[in-house]
Order: structure tokens, then C-alpha cells, then sequence
């Protein structure tokens, strides 16, 4: 379990550094082009350069900028419409739950909520970009609800 937390956050770390090089590459790039603009123009060079090249590379640099900030950012919001069910309202749902969540061998959830789609999703709420635990909330939709039963649920893996 150790390993696999090292090897998260020395992923984590090198996705912020190539990120980080790559905005800086592009940047410098773009710079270079506006210093030397008057020489690539008088001189009869490549004017591709000034004039697609370093907007591709600004452009570019701004798209990797507001992907990084966004994977800081949480992404799951409560789905809007849904329903919390606690253990006492739903205890057979809660049971069954707790029995896969033991045979797989994950965390089980701390909400489960119900909403009108025919699926079903965990949503997880981390602190410290993910590399502290969060909540974790079950959405099932009413539809599997009603169609699957505890035989079914059980069989599936």
C-alpha cells in the first residue's frame, strides 16, 4: 500500500513538472519570437513564425495552463435530484453494499444516494489532491433499484 501511495505522488509530481516545463518551453518560445520580430520580418525569413507559430504556442500554453489548474480543482459535484438513504432507512440496500464492498476488498461507501438514471457511480471527494482519503458517495439509480435483487447483486462482480 506504501508503494502505491510513493508511486501516486511521484506521479502527481512529474505531471506538474512536464506540465510546468512544457508552459515554460512554449512561453519562452513565444518571447524569442516577439524579440527577434523585427529580424525575422526584415531579414525576409519565415514570417510563419511570428504569425502562426508563436499565437499556436500561446494558444497551446494556455490550454495546458487551464487543464493543470483543473485537475487541482474538484471535479464531482452532488448530482442535483438525488436522495440520501442513511442505514435505518435502507438497511437491506446498506447490507448488501457492506457484502461487496468486503468481497472486493475496497472502502466502503459513507453516503449512498438515489437518483432517476438506470446507473450507477462512486464518487470520491479528496483533500490534498487526492492523496488524502475522502468521502465517498454511492450513487444508484432507481431503475437498477428496482430491477436488480439481492440474488443478482450478489452474482455480480
Amino acid at each position: 500500500m506504501r508503494t502505491r501511495a510513493l508511486a501516486g505522488l511521484a506521479l502527481l509530481f512529474v505531471w506538474f513538472l512536464v506540465s510546468g516545463l512544457t508552459i515554460g518551453a512554449l512561453l519562452w518560445f513565444a518571447l524569442l519570437c516577439l524579440r527577434f520580430i523585427g529580424v525575422i520580418l526584415d531579414s525576409g525569413g519565415p514570417y510563419w513564425v511570428v504569425f502562426y507559430a508563436m499565437p499556436a504556442s500561446l494558444g497551446v500554453a494556455v490550454l495546458i495552463t487551464g487543464n493543470t489548474v483543473r485537475s487541482v480543482l474538484p471535479l464531482a459535484p452532488v448530482r442535483e435530484g438525488s436522495l440520501p438513504f442513511d442505514r435505518t432507512q435502507a438497511p437491506a440496500l446498506w447490507h448488501m453494499v457492506d457484502e461487496l464492498v468486503e468481497r472486493i476488498g475496497a472502502r466502503p461507501p459513507s453516503e449512498i444516494r438515489l437518483f432517476v438514471d438506470a446507473n450507477a457511480a462512486i464518487v470520491e471527494r479528496t483533500a490534498l489532491l487526492g492523496l488524502l482519503g475522502g468521502t465517498r458517495t454511492l450513487y444508484i439509480g432507481a431503475p437498477l433499484v428496482i430491477t436488480l435483487n439481492a440474488r443478482a447483486v450478489s452474482k455480480s462482480r
